[in-house]
C-alpha cells in the first residue's frame, strides 16, 4: 500500500511534536528540581553552630530538626540550638536555647535574628529544705493559690517534693516543687483531703 506525501509528512510532524514535548517535559522537571533545591537547601548545621558559639558559648545540642517556612512574602529557615556559657561566678553556667532564623535572599540564606526560647543557670547550690520551707511559709496564700480560701483546719507538713526539679531562672531566683496536704471545702456540705504540689 502506497503512502501519500501528506501521510508521511503527518507522521514525521507527529514524531517531531512527540520529541519536542518529551524534551520540554524533561526541561520542566529539571527546572523544578533545581528550583526546589534552591528553595529548600537551608543553611548547614555547621553554619548555624558557628553563629551560636560565636559569643564564647559552648555548643550543647540541636533541638529537633530545622524547618523551612514560607509565606506569600518570604521564605525562612529556623534551627534551634542549646548552648552553655560560663558566668562570672566560678562553676556557674548559663544554659539557653535559641531559634536562629535565616531568610531566603535570592539563591542564598541570610541570617536574620535569634529568638530566645528558654534559659536557666546550673551550678548554683540549691537552698536547704529548711530554707525553702521557711520561705514558702512567709506567704502561704501565694504558695497555695486559689485553694487557700477553701482550706478547712490546719495545713499539713510542707516539704520538698521527692523530685524538687530545681530551676534557676536568674542568679537569685529559683523555682522548685514542694508538697503539702490539707482539707478543702469542695461544696457547702463536702470537705476533701487534698495533696498539693
Amino acid at each position: 500500500m502506497a503512502l501519500s506525501k501528506a501521510m508521511i509528512f503527518g507522521q514525521v510532524n507527529n514524531s517531531l511534536k512527540f520529541k519536542t514535548m518529551k524534551k520540554l517535559k524533561l526541561f520542566l522537571v529539571i527546572t523544578l528540581c533545581v528550583c526546589s533545591y534552591n528553595l529548600f537547601a537551608q543553611p548547614s548545621d555547621a553554619t548555624v553552630k558557628k553563629r551560636a558559639v560565636s559569643n564564647g558559648s559552648k555548643f550543647v545540642e540541636f533541638v529537633g530538626s530545622g524547618k523551612v517556612h514560607s509565606s506569600l512574602t518570604e521564605t525562612w529557615y529556623i534551627r534551634v540550638v542549646t548552648t552553655k556559657k560560663a558566668t562570672e561566678s566560678a562553676g556557674v553556667n548559663y544554659l539557653s536555647a535559641k531559634e536562629y532564623k535565616y531568610k531566603k535572599s535570592g539563591s542564598s540564606w541570610v541570617f536574620d535574628r535569634t529568638f530566645h526560647w528558654w534559659g536557666k543557670y546550673e551550678g548554683i547550690p540549691n537552698p536547704t529544705e529548711a530554707i525553702a520551707v521557711a520561705h514558702v511559709k512567709t506567704d502561704l496564700k501565694k504558695f497555695l493559690g486559689g485553694a487557700y480560701g477553701d482550706i478547712v483546719g490546719d495545713i499539713g507538713e510542707i516539704k520538698l517534693a521527692k523530685e524538687p526539679k530545681w530551676e534557676w531562672h536568674t542568679m537569685k531566683t529559683v523555682s522548685f516543687h514542694m508538697i503539702t496536704s490539707f482539707s478543702k471545702k469542695m461544696s457547702s456540705t463536702r470537705v476533701s483531703k487534698v495533696n498539693q504540689m
